[in-house]
């Protein structure tokens, strides 16, 4: 079986191990915030997103050079990915503002899904726990899933096409329903940048400043000139255009910087024999394991919605 087909397993197999480890996390009752991070990150960040992934991986290679994405980017795209980290944080924050508002609008009761658990991280120790499980398991676990599992896979389809299906994948999976076009606009980028840069470091890296300039915000009290800056900075939709069109911007660079890149790179023109190759693997794309995955995620999303309406 070709890895192509193998994906849509390796989707299904993180959605069932989600919904099994899940419930046994449940089983436990409420757990401590700190407890709640570490057993979480472990259980399923790690267990269910991370070890598949490397599994698939690591069984899946042939030799080949780049496979998977696992490259060395270049200084200057790393450079690109930490400035682009910084930049979509802020234009997804506010797109996230205004989603919430606009599901506000309709009755909904945001309360009742609460947010994440933290400790108080005016805690090194508890800060180092909270960085680790919030913003570097992730980065290196949903990278190694998405982008270099899946959307490796799948390449043989069109980039606007697999870009936006690892993306909704990706969404999905979080089933975070107050985030969801920001989590599907960071999904498509990441996808995006990976397939131009052949490598899954700059979206690790982009993933990682997201998750981390969520908890740098967390951390500071909220008369703190930080908090201040972030409240003047969220309350005004210009600042949210600005930052999207920065985001935009920083995404065309890190595209083309990737592209002429590439062009130095001999390659060898495609056989037919490959082509072929190519076009059998679309014929055999695995709906089923994937149809059943996206049903599973869409029936807890769609009781989440409700949930907020109840």
């Amino acid at each position: 079986m070709s890895n192509y087909k193998k994906a849509g397993y390796l989707m299904f197999t993180l959605t069932i191990l989600h919904i099994v480890v899940s419930s046994i996390i449940a089983m436990f009752g409420e757990l401590n915030a700190t407890t709640g991070l570490i057993v979480n990150s472990l259980m399923i960040t790690l267990l269910c997103i991370g070890v598949p992934a490397y599994l698939f991986i690591k069984t899946g290679k042939s030799g080949e050079k780049g496979e998977f994405y696992l490259t060395k980017p270049s200084l200057i795209q790393v450079v690109l990915a930490f400035v682009f980290g910084i930049i979509i944080f802020y234009a997804l924050a506010h797109l996230n503002t205004a989603f919430q508002m606009l599901i506000e609008l309709t009755g909904a009761d945001l309360e009742k899904l609460g947010g994440l658990d933290l400790p108080n991280l005016q805690s090194p120790l508890n800060l180092v726990i909270a960085i680790i499980t919030v913003a570097v398991i992730p980065a290196i676990a949903e990278e190694l899933f998405y982008r270099s599992a899946l959307l490796y896979s799948w390449r043989s389809m069109k980039k606007t096409a697999v870009c936006l299906f690892t993306a909704f994948l990706f969404t999905l999976m979080h089933s975070s329903v107050l985030t969801f076009p920001s989590l599907f606009l960071l999904g498509y980028f990441l996808a995006s940048i990976t397939y131009e840069t052949k490598s899954i470091i700059p979206a690790m890296i982009i993933h990682f400043m997201n998750n981390f300039l969520s908890l740098l915000y967390s951390l500071n009290p909220t008369d703190s000139t930080i908090a201040n800056a972030w409240e003047e900075i969220t309350s005004h939709s210009i600042y949210g255009l600005v930052f999207l069109a920065a985001g935009i911007i920083a995404h065309i660079i890190i595209i083309k910087v990737a592209r002429k890149a590439n062009n130095k790179v001999q390659t060898e023109p495609e056989t037919q024999a490959e082509s072929d190759e190519k076009q059998e693997e679309k014929s055999n794309f695995p709906h089923i394991p994937i149809a059943i995955s996206i049903g599973i995620y869409l029936v807890f999303a769609i009781t989440a919605f409700k949930f907020l309406y109840s």
